[in-house]
């Protein structure tokens, strides 16, 4: 059994950092254009997905029938 490597990341350094300190370079602004055509992932699909309730097949169907709404 392999074990989980021990995360390099300095956490407190992280959590410190104020908003403006993070660069977001590489992360454009989402716009009112993307807000609207986003996809909402209910929880429910995601569970029945997770639980294995719909096969992959069923999940892109059910996708599917989200888009023409």
């Amino acid at each position: 059994m392999s074990k989980t490597p021990e995360s390099r990341t300095d956490w407190p350094r992280i959590e410190a950092m104020k908003d403006e300190e993070i660069d977001l370079t590489d992360s454009p602004e989402l716009d009112a254009d993307f807000i609207r055509e986003a996809i909402p992932w209910g929880e429910r699909a995601k569970k029945a997905l997770d639980n294995g309730f719909l096969t992959e097949e069923e999940g892109k169907a059910w996708l599917r029938e989200k888009l023409e709404e």
